[in-house]
């Protein structure tokens, strides 16, 4: 059975399902896909960190729509455990982060050390150029 907000509950309720009961459901698939994320950070997987990524985007946009529901948000504001894996999964995804931001730089320089710039290799190559031109023109 899916919620209004597209979330699948890990077991079939028999009565519908409370708000803690679906935003702990949507809680625990962003904690999912924030660990496959992890494991494609770690392997370094381009191709899966792109598909992990692009799918907690989703989960997460699914989650923003439906804490727009004011029964989401006064069940997060009386649940100290929902709160507090909320907060959790906000660490999780700055580290998530600053892994990204990291790697991206490791890329980069690895990237330049193997093929300079253009731009650095005209201003070397060139330089010397105008004045050459100038003594002989």
């Amino acid at each position: 059975m899916t919620t209004p907000h597209g979330f699948v509950p890990s077991r079939a309720p028999e009565a519908p399902m409370t708000p803690q009961a679906v935003l702990a459901a949507a809680l625990a698939q962003i904690e999912s896909q924030l660990e496959v994320v992890g494991k494609a950070l770690v392997a370094g997987d381009a191709p899966a960190l792109q598909a992990a990524t692009t799918t907690l985007r989703d989960i997460s946009a699914s989650f923003s729509h439906l804490m727009t529901n004011p029964s989401a948000m006064v069940a997060l504001a009386g649940d100290g455990a929902l709160r507090a894996r909320m907060l959790g999964i906000g660490q999780a995804l700055g580290q998530h982060r600053t892994q990204m931001a990291r790697r991206a730089a490791v890329v980069s320089r690895s990237l330049e050390s193997l093929m300079p710039s253009m731009g650095q290799a005209q201003q070397v190559t060139y330089g010397a150029g105008t004045a050459m031109r100038s003594r002989f023109g």
